[in-house]
């Protein structure tokens, strides 16, 4: 198993790769500086093409207000929703009652509101400003949501609120998982966050790039273990079994005979 490393000792020992100075800060030389900057580029290149499951996340939606009590946005740190559960629970009631609330493509959905009876006592609808232009935007009163949209990836139309139980959709009665930026902290000591098994591919990535960019030739043993490695990431990201594998043979197409 890979050990982890902190910044300072994954620069340090690229820069005895590379034949460079000694150092013991991040910001001790130029050359040092720019060997810990390859390193965060290329987490953020991990993070980003493989999707790791330590950074997907349980989190709440930001809650608007109730002028415009259906919408709902996404938190700026997350970058996707893989699904969004309401906590359907009456005042009256103890036990929270988490139900999944569906997406629906914003045509269909747009489709299912505005062919709603206007007549109906429980049909509200409000103007919402996208830029310099007023839309309206229909919905129910009755019930807590079960359907969704999004017309920008970020803020978040739903069907109807309780109007009984709450003025606008809450915060706190929102369950959702998905993707989140990954964090990294840019000092000596800070350790990249990733499992150990992704540490050495980080290091072989950040080296061959290193002797790219810094010594203008290439490292074929350090670019052959980062194939390696994105070859058992995609096999093996999953430590807690039982989650979708890579080769997991109930999801392939089975083309034997019957």
């Amino acid at each position: 198993m890979a050990m982890k490393r902190t910044l300072l000792e994954m620069t340090q020992d690229i820069l005895v790769s590379l034949d460079g100075d000694e150092v013991s800060d991040i910001a001790d030389t130029a050359e040092s500086a720019q060997v810990a900057a390859i390193i965060r580029q290329c987490f953020y290149e991990i993070a980003a093409n493989a999707k790791l499951p330590e950074h997907f996340a349980l989190f709440e939606l930001a809650e608007t207000s109730s002028s415009s009590p259906v919408i709902m946005t996404k938190p700026t740190d997350v970058l996707t929703i893989e699904w969004i559960k309401y906590d359907n629970k009456l005042a009256a009631e103890t036990p929270t009652e988490y139900v999944q609330v569906n997406f629906l493509p914003l045509d269909d959905f747009l489709n299912r509101q505005l062919g709603q009876d206007s007549d109906a006592t429980d049909i509200a609808r409000f103007d919402y400003t996208i830029g310099s232009d007023i839309f309206p935007v229909v919905h129910l009163t009755s019930r807590a949501p079960s359907f969704y949209t999004t017309y920008n990836d970020s803020t978040l139309i739903f069907d109807s609120y309780n109007s009984d139980e709450e003025t606008f959709l809450r915060k706190t009665k929102t369950m959702c998982y998905g993707l989140k930026e990954s964090s990294w902290t840019h000092s000596n000591s800070a350790v990249p966050n990733l499992d150990h098994k992704l540490h050495n591919l980080l290091f072989q990535e950040a080296k061959a790039q290193c002797f790219n960019e810094l010594k203008q030739v290439d490292n074929l043993r350090a670019e052959k273990k980062a194939r390696r490695g994105w070859q058992t990431l995609y096999k093996e990201k999953h430590d807690v079994k039982g989650q979708n594998a890579y080769w997991d043979t109930t999801k392939l197409p089975n083309y034997g005979r019957r």
